[in-house]
């Protein structure tokens, strides 16, 4: 059997725009700091049977959501989290589980410190039997994403294999990602013997109910509005009417659910959405100026001194990197 090690990233210390990326890339987490400047992390993958593993933690709280690619769902494990973060507007307790399908809206917000780890899986003949077949216990279809409360998992190997990942992506402890290679036990966090691991306790307790936080529904729309129109001016009057809430109840659900203004979360969605364009791997002749543009920035000269002070690098250095790499 090959080595597990010879399938892992691992980067400790990491820059958090760093960390970002490859949640994209790895778990297709779309996510944005809520923070500027000195943001760092740790990051592991793991590659397996088409299954991709990641676990992570940050200094710094995150805004994200997850975009799943068809024929795929995802397992998200929290070992630790926050007290102020949430997904879908509902607190999260650590050892919660998460579980997405495709096509799911789901997003979520993790406060500094949370360590996460989660599994992007193929999602097989045996696991889609394994979810229609119980589809009340998993919100379907309602909704295409469950959470798991920690009683839900307990009796199930889930949460002392997930602890062992986080171990050998983030901690380094090469000889426990070895152990759940040898035994099998990866396998079992890849195939649907870990949604049947869920499904059994379904008797037994149930997953979360959709209490979600009051500010919720309305936040919901206004972050959607502005992702439809990040390439043009956004005003927040028009945020607030699309959310069908005021400009008062428009801070005040920003502020509860993410500590920030509106405006300040805009500014970071553009620093964000930019850097994503300029990260990309590609050949096409891109330049600072016209991706600043497609994301509604207009003044190059302060696009610059932001995107240096979210992520302490030019833009212009983001894009030669990503040049690099494309040749």
């Amino acid at each position: 059997m090959e080595s597990p090690e010879s399938a892992v990233e691992r980067k400790r210390s990491l820059p958090g725009l760093a960390i970002i990326r490859r949640l994209q890339e790895t778990c297709r987490l779309e996510a944005i700091s809520l923070q500027e400047g000195g943001l760092s992390g740790a990051f592991g993958s793991y590659q397996h049977c088409g299954a991709s593993f990641c676990s992570f933690v940050t200094d710094f709280a995150l805004h994200g959501r997850f975009v799943l690619p068809q024929g795929h769902y995802l397992a998200c494990y929290l070992h630790d989290v926050a007290p102020e973060s949430w997904c879908a507007g509902m607190s999260l307790a650590p050892g919660t589980m998460l579980l997405v399908l495709p096509g799911s809206a789901c997003e979520l917000m993790l406060g500094p410190a949370s360590r996460v780890s989660m599994a992007l899986v193929p999602l097989h003949g045996g696991a889609k039997r394994a979810i229609d077949a119980h589809a009340d216990f998993f919100n379907l279809p309602g909704r295409q994403f469950t959470l798991f409360k920690p009683e839900c998992h307990r009796g199930t190997p889930l949460q002392a294999l997930y602890g062992m990942l986080y171990q050998g992506l983030v901690e380094g402890n090469s000889q426990q990602l070895w152990r759940l290679t040898e035994s099998g036990s990866v396998d079992f966090l890849a195939d649907e013997r870990g949604i049947r691991a869920l499904s059994d306790q379904g008797g037994l307790h149930t997953p979360y109910c959709a209490n979600y936080r009051a500010s919720y529904p309305a936040f919901r729309k206004a972050v959607q509005y502005m992702r439809e129109n990040l390439q043009r001016d956004i005003y927040m009057d028009e945020v607030a009417a699309a959310a069908q809430i005021s400009d008062r109840s428009l801070r005040m659900s920003f502020d509860d659910l993410l500590s920030v203004s509106p405006t300040r979360y805009l500014t970071l969605l553009r620093l964000h959405e930019a850097s994503r364009q300029l990260s990309m791997r590609s050949t096409e002749r891109l330049s600072v100026k016209s991706v600043a543009m497609s994301c509604g920035i207009w003044n190059l000269s302060r696009f610059a001194a932001n995107y240096r002070r979210a992520f302490d690098e030019h833009p212009s250095d983001t894009l030669m990197r990503a040049c690099s790499f494309a040749s």
